[in-house]
């Protein structure tokens, strides 16, 4: 039962992953305009997935447990290519391009460097500022997070609590809701 479950588990994972990218790339072709489509955020997460699978690749993990992350680089690389193709110069995304391939192969040249970009995936993190103070909820006590409400045209937040305490200080770290 157990290794059906898991069959089934990988194989659903696997097919969700592969129609993820497909109602965002049909809906750039259909409008013919790649507008609202964010390049930074393309590359970045082009990036961490490269960094990922690399890192899967390099120390052997099985195939099934990383599978998914080729099907989402190719509709990535295919949404990079219609940002370009719809702002009207492809040729500006061969530089992404042999980047990332450098990359691949960079990454490998000696452990350090693909345990230094795992490290640094995992301990990313984005330092906020509110602008207002305000009260902690009782499911912010419990949950350790707090949800600062934005102004108008300022982003939400999430920072991180210590288990039961306020914050003193208003500045600290978190992560972006909205961006």
């Amino acid at each position: 039962m157990e290794t059906r479950l898991l069959w089934f588990c990988n194989w659903s994972v696997l097919g969700v992953c592969a129609t993820l990218k497909l109602p965002q790339i049909f809906a750039v072709l259909g409008a013919r305009s790649a507008r609202g489509i964010s390049l930074p955020s393309l590359l970045l997460e082009l990036a961490g997935f490269l960094v990922f699978l690399r890192y899967q690749c390099y120390f052997e993990y099985p195939l099934l447990t990383y599978l998914e992350y080729p099907i989402l680089i190719a509709q990535d690389l295919i949404l990079l290519l219609c940002v370009f193709h719809f702002k009207g110069d492809v040729k500006r995304a061969a530089p992404y391009i042999v980047l990332y391939v450098s990359a691949w192969f960079i990454l490998t040249l000696q452990k350090w460097i693909i345990d230094l970009a795992m490290q640094g995936l995992s301990t990313t993190r984005v330092s906020w500022v509110p602008t207002r103070q305000q009260p902690l909820t009782p499911r912010d006590r419990v949950t350790g997070l707090r949800v600062l409400e934005p102004q108008r045209g300022e982003r939400a937040w999430v920072s991180e609590l210590p288990r039961g305490s306020q914050p003193s200080d208003p500045v600290g770290e978190g992560s972006c809701l909205n961006s």
